[in-house]
């Protein structure tokens, strides 16, 4: 939308290409790397403030939790967490404010 208009609508199809076809994120290897990262680009990329998820990451599993508005700023974190390069596992344990 801009503004009150619709300028386009963009389908699951195209949504699953983007995904599929994105880089990992060049990240330094190791759990606190990991978690610096997540931290950072749902701020970046979404507008997440990542200073209200309470993340945890050990051998690549990556635990959050915390409150987001929507589901699909839950989603937005998953991708973002599943995104980063060493992450082997993601656990939701997020609540809808």
């Amino acid at each position: 939308m801009r503004g009150q208009h619709l300028v386009g609508i963009v389908s699951r199809a195209e949504l699953l290409r983007v995904l599929i076809t994105a880089k990992f994120d060049a990240t330094a290897p190791g759990d606190d790397a990991i978690r610096r990262s997540i931290l950072t680009r749902p701020r970046e990329d979404a507008g997440i403030k990542g200073d209200e998820l309470a993340l945890t990451v050990a051998d690549g599993l990556v635990h959050v939790s915390g409150a987001v508005l929507s589901q699909s700023e839950r989603d937005a974190v998953r991708v973002v967490a599943e995104g980063v390069r060493g992450v082997k596992g993601f656990f939701d344990h997020l609540s809808l404010a």
